[in-house]
């Protein structure tokens, strides 16, 4: 949510700075009109662009609009999804450490000794379905983030040499926009990465959990399963993306951003 509305609010700020002459022609006039936003050149209209410019003007935003909300949307349903998968694992780790620990004698009757590996099992098979789950959105969501990765990367590069460039230049407008879009790269990046790391951590927590526990004093049963268990918790979970490429985690987003810089100071010696 907090991330929605961050998005949104940069959205909305980097309209305002785009009309902002055109109000303060209407508010506060001088002597000749200030310079106003133009439409890319890059763009062909078959109507007349100088007739129709604010209607034109409008369309864009409208349109960049729907791309923000479009990708907000996905990344929100990755969000809860990812929660979904915290939630699953603090499930399972807590059925674990309750069941190994409520029954940590061997001398246990049979009805108990019963309950105990059906507990056991239980978990086993919750946390069987919750990599499963994190394998379906890595299948889900990769070729998407390969894409979303490249083009931040490309983009934040070049964001970053036109904010070098506005600063030198002294243009407040665009050195505020541009310092937008350079926060918003960051934030976006971090985002992701942060909720890639969240399954990770809950991922070796299951692995912490069962080791903390008196998994030595549980029936013959119990501890043949916690064996299984064990086992497979040892290789952690991941969303990683981009056919296998990149891990989003902490690590991953000082990898992107390094990238990032690198491919900037590129961009600006050549320049230069």
């Amino acid at each position: 949510m907090i991330v929605a509305v961050w998005l949104y609010s940069t959205f909305f700020l980097i309209v305002l700075i785009l009309i902002s002459p055109n109000i303060l022609n209407i508010v506060m006039p001088l002597n000749e009109s200030r310079q106003s936003w133009q439409l890319p050149t890059t763009m062909e209209f078959f109507i007349d662009r100088e007739k129709y410019i604010e209607l034109l003007t409008l369309y864009l935003f409208v349109t960049a609009f729907i791309g923000l909300s479009t990708m907000i949307s996905k990344e929100m349903f990755l969000l809860m999804y990812v929660q979904h998968t915290c939630a699953m694992f603090q499930i399972t780790s807590y059925r674990i450490e309750r069941t190994v620990n409520k029954n940590h004698t061997k001398s246990l009757l049979s009805a108990e000794k019963f309950n105990s590996h059906k507990s056991i099992v239980e978990a086993i098979d919750s946390h069987q379905n919750v990599i499963k789950f994190v394998d379906s959105l890595k299948s889900t969501f990769s070729v998407t983030h390969l894409f979303a990765i490249s083009i931040g990367v490309a983009s934040l590069s070049i964001n970053l040499y036109l904010f070098c460039e506005s600063i030198m230049a002294k243009d407040i407008g665009s050195m505020s926009m541009l310092f937008l879009y350079v926060s918003t790269h960051f934030g976006y990046m971090f985002f992701f990465n942060y909720i890639g790391q969240l399954v990770i951590d809950h991922s070796d927590d299951i692995f912490k959990k069962i080791c903390n526990t008196r998994w030595y004093a549980a029936p013959l049963n119990t501890q043949k399963c916690l064996m299984m268990i064990t086992h497979r918790s040892m290789k952690t979970s991941t969303l990683m993306v981009c056919l296998g490429l990149f891990l989003p985690s902490l690590e991953g987003f000082t990898t992107l951003v390094s990238s990032s810089l690198s491919y900037f100071m590129v961009i600006y010696s050549v320049r230069r």
